[in-house]
């Protein structure tokens, strides 16, 4: 095949927009196809409308997955300071810590998996400019994940769980001992400060889910770059 040849993927008519982050890396992959057998696509057939697509499929991907970390980071920052028990043992367990960081966490380790495999079809111009898009997509959505869990925590930690409210509604709850009553006050005064604490570990993953994203890109672009080209440049 030449190399001056070209292999339209699909038309804009025919093209079935991607609604998930599998679809994209479906698309990734048709392209990278055609690329890695030496069809050259030319860079403006990847549609303005379909980089705004990839860029805001990244973005969501990344905030729908790290709106359930952030609700179960607290819990996780919480056992691990064995602040919260949260299988009833005072001295959380092994079994404990592994339960509640996979539950933490699972979302979010398997969209960064996912997007680790979809930078292996990094073939040509077209692919990467897709993966660009996609990544600069999830690094946005990072970005807005540690920026509102810590805005949220704090907001938490410094107006709803003050002395005042939670005296407040202590008070009011007449039918509980007062005893009982003493130690949610100060149980809860003592776990307060693992909202802070998550912060940081939510600007910590968040950290870590980028550079594994663009770690996986610069190994793509490397390997792209030593790998010989029997169909000529790209």
């Amino acid at each position: 095949m030449a190399e001056t040849d070209v292999i339209p993927i699909e038309t804009a008519q025919e093209r079935h927009k991607p609604a998930g982050l599998l679809e994209v890396i479906g698309e990734i992959q048709r392209y990278s196809v055609a690329e890695s057998g030496g069809s050259v696509i030319p860079e403006d057939y990847y549609t303005i409308d379909m980089r705004m697509e990839y860029f805001w499929l990244g973005m969501k991907t990344v905030i729908h997955g790290g709106f359930l970390m952030m609700l179960l980071m607290p819990l996780f920052v919480g056992v691990i300071q064995a602040k919260i028990p949260v299988f009833g043992h005072r001295v959380p367990t092994l079994f404990d810590r592994g339960y509640v960081f996979v539950m933490t966490i699972s979302f979010s380790l398997v969209y960064a998996l996912f997007f680790t495999y979809a930078a292996r079809f990094n073939a040509g111009r077209v692919t990467k400019l897709m993966l660009n898009n996609l990544f600069w997509g999830a690094t946005t959505g990072s970005f807005i994940k540690a920026v509102s869990s810590a805005a949220f925590y704090h907001f938490v930690y410094y107006v709803v769980i003050t002395d005042a409210n939670l005296y407040s509604v202590l008070n009011k709850m007449t039918r509980v001992s007062s005893v009982f009553r003493k130690e949610i006050y100060y149980w809860v005064r003592d776990i307060r400060p693992v909202l802070l604490s998550s912060s940081w570990m939510m600007l910590l993953t968040a950290l870590i889910f980028i550079l594994l994203c663009w770690g996986s890109y610069i190994a793509s672009e490397n390997r792209k770059n030593d790998r010989r080209r029997p169909y000529g440049r790209r």
